[in-house]
C-alpha cells in the first residue's frame, strides 16, 4: 500500500508539472504569435519608437532588444517625473520629434491611455503607428512587475570569471562570521522558497554557478512542483550528464548558457563529459519545438570549438561590466557609468526593489551587482517575504534613490535611470 501511494504521488506531481507547463506555455505562444506582427511592422518602417516610457513600454522595449529590433526613441505626452532615457535611448515629449519620415510607432501603454495617444499622435500628424493587444500587454506586465529571486547555491565559485568580483564576495560573506555556511541546503531552500510569493520567478544564477552545489538539481525541481517559473543561467560546470538528461526533460521558462572564450576569462574545465553536456543541451528542444538554450552568453570572443557545436543556431551575447563599481579594473572591456546624481530607479525593478538575491544562509541582498553585501535587505530563513520587503532596511534604499546626499550601490550602476527633476 505504501508504495501504490507513493506512485500515486509521483504522478500526481508529473501531472501537475504537465499542466503547469502546457498553462505557461500557452501564454508564451500567444505573446510569440503577437511578436510575429511586431517584427513585420518594425521591418516595414526604416526608424522605430515607443510611445511610452512606463512598464509596459519598457517591457515592449525588451522584447524588441532580445529580438535585434533597434527603437531610435520613447515618446510621452509630458516630461514631467519623467526619465532622461532608457537603456541609453533618449524619452523625448512627442512635439520635440523632428524627423518623422518613415519613422513606425509602436504603442506601449496600458489599453485605458490608448484612446487619448492616438489623439495626440493625429493631432502631430502622425498616424503610421499600431497599438498591443491585452493579452500581450498582460502577459509582458506579468513578467516585468513579478517579483525575481536569483538563488546563490554555493559561496565560492571556482569558475572565478576574469570579471566577477568573486574574492569581494567571499571575503564579505565570511567576515563577520567565519562559520557561514558555504552550500545551501535542500531544506533551507525548501524553506525560503514556500515564504516567496506564488508569481515570484525564480533564477538559479546568482553570484556562482548553481551546479556546484549537487541538490541544484532537486531544488530546481521542488521550485517547478511548487508552481513557480524557473530560469537557469549556468556555465555547465558542476552539472553532470545525468542531471542534465533531466534537466532537458524540465519546464523551465529560460535557460542561458555561459560559454568559453578564447582568452580563458571564464575558467570552465572542459573535460569530455563537458562537452557532452553542452551539446545536448544545444540539440535539446522544448514541446513547441523551439531550442531548449534560449540564448548563450560570453566573456569576449567564444571558442571556436562551441561555435562549431553551436552552427549558428542560438544567439551569442557580450556585455560586460563593472558590476556598479565592484570590478575597479580600468579594462576598456567592461562598461561603467559615473555617479549619477539626483532622484534615480532600477531598469530592472523600478522602485519595488524586488530582483533580488538569496545567499546560501538565508541572507537576501538588494541585487545581482551587490558582490560588496554593501545592502543586505533581510534573512528569508529568519524572516517572512512581506517583512523584508516592507522593513525599515529597504524602505531605506527607496528613500535613498530620491536622495542624492544617502550613500547607495545604484549610483554606480549602469541599470540605474535618471528622472527628471522638473
Amino acid at each position: 500500500m505504501h508504495q501504490e501511494g507513493e506512485v500515486w504521488k509521483y504522478l500526481t506531481v508529473l501531472i501537475l508539472i504537465r499542466f503547469l507547463y502546457r498553462r505557461w506555455n500557452t501564454m508564451v505562444n500567444s505573446k510569440k504569435e503577437y511578436l510575429h506582427k511586431i517584427i513585420d511592422y518594425a521591418n516595414r518602417n526604416k526608424k522605430l519608437a515607443i510611445y511610452g516610457a512606463g512598464n509596459v513600454g519598457v517591457a515592449l522595449y525588451r522584447d524588441l532588444k532580445d529580438l535585434g529590433i533597434k527603437v531610435q526613441c520613447f515618446l510621452v505626452t509630458s516630461l514631467i517625473g519623467q526619465r532622461t532615457e532608457i537603456d541609453g535611448i533618449s524619452v523625448l515629449q512627442i512635439e520635440q520629434l523632428s524627423d518623422v519620415d518613415e519613422l513606425g510607432i509602436i504603442i506601449g501603454v496600458s489599453l485605458g491611455k490608448i484612446s487619448g495617444i492616438r489623439k495626440k499622435l493625429v493631432q502631430c500628424g502622425m498616424t503610421n503607428y499600431i497599438t498591443l493587444n491585452q493579452e500581450y500587454i498582460d502577459t509582458i506586465l506579468n513578467e516585468f512587475n513579478a517579483p525575481k529571486m536569483e538563488i546563490t547555491t554555493v559561496i565560492g565559485c571556482s569558475v572565478n570569471c576574469k570579471y566577477c568580483p568573486q574574492k569581494l564576495l567571499t571575503a564579505q560573506y565570511w567576515r563577520q562570521d567565519k562559520n557561514r555556511v558555504r552550500e545551501m541546503s535542500l531544506q533551507a531552500f525548501q524553506g525560503c522558497l514556500n515564504k516567496l510569493p506564488s508569481d515570484t520567478q525564480i533564477y538559479f544564477a546568482g553570484m556562482s554557478e548553481a551546479f556546484l552545489n549537487k541538490a541544484c538539481i532537486d531544488m530546481i525541481r521542488y521550485a517547478i512542483k511548487k508552481g513557480y517559473r524557473v530560469g537557469v543561467y549556468t556555465t555547465c560546470v558542476g552539472l553532470s550528464l545525468s542531471d542534465c538528461k533531466q534537466l532537458i526533460n524540465m519546464p523551465l521558462e529560460s535557460l542561458i548558457l555561459h560559454v568559453p572564450d578564447e582568452h580563458d576569462y571564464a575558467h570552465i574545465p572542459m573535460s569530455d563529459e563537458y562537452w557532452s553536456v553542452v551539446e545536448m543541451l544545444l540539440n535539446a528542444t522544448k514541446e513547441d519545438g523551439t531550442y531548449f538554450v534560449d540564448s548563450c552568453s560570453c566573456q569576449g570572443i567564444p571558442l571556436k570549438k562551441f561555435m562549431e557545436l553551436n552552427r549558428g543556431r542560438i544567439r551569442v551575447e557580450s556585455y560586460l561590466h563593472d558590476r556598479a563599481g565592484n570590478l575597479e579594473s580600468q579594462d576598456e572591456n567592461l562598461e561603467s557609468c559615473d555617479y549619477v546624481n539626483g532622484p534615480i530607479y532600477c531598469y530592472h525593478s523600478g522602485d519595488r526593489l524586488d530582483h533580488n538575491i538569496l545567499l546560501p544562509d538565508g541572507t537576501v541582498l538588494l541585487c545581482c551587482m551587490d558582490y560588496g553585501m554593501r545592502h543586505p535587505i533581510g534573512n528569508l530563513i529568519e524572516n517572512t517575504y512581506e517583512e523584508i520587503m516592507e522593513g525599515k532596511v529597504l524602505n531605506d534604499i527607496r528613500k535613498a534613490l530620491k536622495d542624492e546626499t544617502k550613500e547607495l550601490l545604484c549610483r554606480k550602476c549602469t541599470y540605474a535611470i535618471k528622472c527628471r527633476r522638473d
